[in-house]
């Protein structure tokens, strides 16, 4: 009789580190997707803040003449 008590408890701890293991990689896969977006986005202002000083640099040269 105790030994189905402790396979109950041994397939509940199981099933604990199974769920455990998979949110840590569902976490991982997360920062991995996150870092990827920030790095992404710092580029995508960089190159809007470069289209935006090119646009009024030449009407600067436009309005001169």
């Amino acid at each position: 009789m105790p030994s189905l008590f402790a396979s109950s408890r041994e397939k509940q701890e199981k099933n604990e580190e199974d769920l455990t293991a998979a949110l840590y990689q569902q976490i991982g896969q997360l920062k991995v997707e996150l870092d990827w977006v920030k790095k992404n986005l710092v580029l995508a202002v960089a190159e809007k803040k470069e289209l935006v000083e090119a646009h009024a640099s030449s009407n600067r040269d436009c309005s001169a003449v």
